[in-house]
């Protein structure tokens, strides 16, 4: 009898762990720490102070830096603001989750996003935008419990066709959220969009500090207003809990190649974005990451600082424990795209691949790299070095193929729309882009 009455005690305990399943998986998983995610449009690595700019005015990123963990090669999938944006939030590349370009698609519904897997352990969630580039018709909403895009109120300039708002309208909606999250685990995404083109040199703030170079004065002036956020977190007794994240969707050509903006070429001056991890007592201070860092790995590594299953995210987790200890991370590969030359004007499109040192783009004038003496991307070096461009090329055809390739729904916009967009030269014809280069058509240089 007391045998018998053992054997049921023990059954009765499985079946009640059991039916519990679901509710032990959310008490392993339930949010230990706030996340700020901050993105920056169209900001270079290179002209931030803890990249090495020495004529930058950053002290709120260089700080972050200094206290936390920067990655010093982070590329960016694609160097226009939704694709790259898509790719955070889902972990998936350009091809994957369908968004070939800004302003004439949906993200697929079946893609999981980095908010949703967050919303459904309990964060509370919310993004807040800057530009029409991100309104909530082109898909990255889901998961939010507010999505903040409100650009209505933008004050029209001569010079600017396009709806966006000011960092400062930007923090200001967001520390209004911030202020009464005090209950619950918060998931805060920032997007400021100023250092995209027409660039002001902020005078009523800087004066003439920044004459002549206009780009660096609307860096400084995010800087600034990330401050104030980062200074509202602390008002709220918030910073010591809040795991912060500050990387960039892409860069600007600024001229190099001759490219002047962004989205027809996949040098560095527009894929080598900056990353940096700040978490009071999580990350190492001042410790930087040299390994390759693709866009794709962004939400899983997130996720895991946090201390969180990444589910059915893409991507690999760059492992912050690891990093935290000073380990090297495994080597990965960083694969960029565009279309735009082919939607706009029918050239070739773009692929570009960086394994280790090596930077190889597909087109029809190939180019390749050593960006170990190079990193400008001065001196191509197809001719010298014909195996190893075969061999990237190999890499490449291999790292598509893996691909599961999505097409994402068409939006409708209106003609004051497409005008706004087409003023950022966005907004390519429908015709899709060819999966490669062929000699049929133009080379973007």
């Amino acid at each position: 009898m007391l045998r018998s009455r053992w054997r049921w005690t023990i059954v009765l305990g499985i079946t009640l762990l059991a039916a519990a399943g679901g509710w032990w998986r959310y008490a392993a998983a339930r949010p230990s720490v706030n996340i700020l995610l901050i993105t920056l449009d169209t900001t270079r690595a290179d002209r931030l102070g803890c990249y090495g700019h020495a004529d930058a005015v950053t002290p709120t990123l260089d700080r972050l830096a200094a206290g936390g963990l920067l990655f010093e090669r982070c590329y960016s999938a694609a160097p226009l603001t939704l694709r790259a944006h898509a790719t955070m939030f889902t972990g998936r590349h350009p091809a994957e989750h369908g968004l070939r370009t800004n302003g004439r698609a949906s993200l697929p519904t079946d893609l999981p996003t980095l908010p949703e897997v967050l919303q459904q352990t309990g964060y509370a969630t919310a993004g807040f935008v800057s530009s029409f580039v991100l309104d909530e018709r082109f898909g990255l909403a889901r998961g939010f419990d507010v999505y903040d895009d409100d650009v209505s109120a933008d004050d029209p300039r001569e010079d600017q066709l396009h709806l966006q708002r000011s960092a400062a309208e930007t923090v200001d909606a967001a520390l209004a959220w911030l202020a009464g999250q005090s209950q619950q685990r918060f998931f805060c995404w920032v997007h400021l969009y100023d250092p995209h083109i027409p660039y002001l040199s902020h005078e009523d703030r800087f004066g003439d500090r920044f004459a002549g170079r206009p780009y660096d004065a609307e860096i400084a002036y995010v800087d600034g207003e990330i401050g104030r956020l980062l200074k509202g977190l602390e008002d709220l007794d918030a910073a010591d809990e809040t795991l912060i994240v500050v990387i960039g969707d892409h860069g600007e050509g600024l001229g190099d190649h001759v490219e002047k903006t962004h989205g027809y070429t996949l040098y560095n001056s527009t894929q080598h974005v900056p990353l940096i991890f700040h978490g009071p007592g999580r990350l190492r201070a001042g410790h930087r990451v040299s390994g390759t860092v693709p866009m794709p790995d962004l939400p899983a590594t997130l996720l895991d600082a946090a201390g969180l299953a990444p589910g059915r995210i893409g991507g690999r987790s760059r492992s912050a424990a690891r990093a935290l200890a000073g380990e090297p991370l495994d080597p990965r590969q960083a694969l960029s795209a565009t279309d735009d030359p082919f939607l706009q004007n029918g050239w070739s499109p773009l692929r570009s691949l960086v394994v280790g040192d090596w930077k190889y783009i597909r087109t029809t004038q190939p180019e390749l790299y050593d960006l170990s003496a190079d990193f400008q991307e001065s001196t191509n070096l197809v001719d010298q070095h014909p195996a190893r461009l075969i061999e990237m090329e190999d890499l490449l055809q291999d790292l598509e193929s893996s691909m599961r390739e999505s097409e994402a729904a068409q939006v409708q916009l209106s003609g004051r729309e497409v005008q706004a967009l087409r003023s950022l030269g966005y907004v390519g014809g429908v015709s899709p882009a060819p999966a490669r280069a062929t000699d049929q058509l133009p080379d973007v240089k």
